[in-house]
């Protein structure tokens, strides 16, 4: 090749990156809009309801009043409430929507947000290990903390 060919190869890859910076920069970005949907469904995957702020604003003088009556209730009956709500923590239920394009480890980071599981990442590694991360269906599957990983990955490969 020439130095002039040369050249010319040069000035047309100069030339075709400005225009396309220019292209790039200039028009405007569509990026990831949040819509409606994606609202709604983060919201069910993390078992969350939406409110109006008044509504949130009303609730919280609601449970303030509340704890204002609990510190009159006698010992015994905070004991019995303390053992009750113990109960009521120690198994957690969740129900997990599980939508096209999430992957094992999505999946599995949900279920330990959500306290089912103890560590995502070693049901990550539980399900690559035992070739079911590919198995997954879509679908909504009821959840919860007393299930074993296998009997979570039976329910959630069916």
């Amino acid at each position: 090749m020439t130095n002039s060919m040369l050249r010319g190869i040069a000035m047309g890859m100069i030339i075709a990156t400005c225009l396309l910076s220019a292209v790039h920069f200039l028009t405007p970005q569509q990026g990831n809009k949040l819509t409606k949907e994606d609202l709604e469904l983060y919201l069910a995957n993390q078992d969350l309801v939406a409110i109006p702020q008044q509504e949130y604003e009303d609730l919280q003088t609601q449970d303030t009043n509340a704890n204002k009556n609990d510190s009159v209730k006698p010992e015994s009956e905070k004991k019995e409430e303390v053992v009750k709500d113990k109960e009521d923590e120690s198994l957690k239920h969740f129900t997990l929507i599980i939508v096209s394009g999430m992957n094992s480890l999505e999946i599995a980071n949900l279920l330990e947000d959500n306290q089912i599981i103890s560590s995502g990442k070693e049901f990550d590694i539980y399900l690559t290990e035992n070739e079911l991360n590919t198995l997954i269906q879509i679908g909504t599957y009821d959840l919860s903390s007393d299930m074993s990983f296998q009997t979570i990955a039976d329910i959630i490969t069916k």
